[in-house]
């Protein structure tokens, strides 16, 4: 299983880089989303994170 989420984990963060992904994460997300997530924090600061982004693309979390 570690195997399998350290796989997922590189994959997911490939597709990060080519599609300009920003990906943000509620601070109660699990930590394996947090681990990857560009930006933690509670709602109103991720709302601000995403007004502020440049990225093509917004993954939110919650």
């Amino acid at each position: 299983m570690e195997r399998e989420t350290k796989i997922l984990k590189e994959k997911i963060l490939r597709l990060k880089e080519e599609k300009d992904v920003l990906i943000l994460a509620h601070f109660y997300a699990n930590s394996e989303v947090q681990d990857i997530a560009d930006k933690v924090g509670d709602s109103f600061k991720l709302a601000k994170d995403a007004q502020n982004a440049k990225n093509k693309i917004i993954c939110f979390c919650g």
